[in-house]
């Protein structure tokens, strides 16, 4: 049984680079981005 993989930041299924899931912390790369690489950022509230 494959159990869909979501993403721990938006809570949305994670499809592309799903075969990176884990490596990308159980996150999107994007959400996984913007999580690690842009921390603190103004704006980040209209994300969610």
């Amino acid at each position: 049984m494959n159990q869909e993989k979501l993403c721990k930041r938006c809570g949305k299924p994670v499809e592309v680079f799903a075969e990176d899931y884990d490596t990308f912390e159980q996150m999107h790369w994007l959400c996984f981005h913007l999580e690690f690489e842009h921390e603190g950022d103004v704006g980040r509230h209209r994300l969610h």
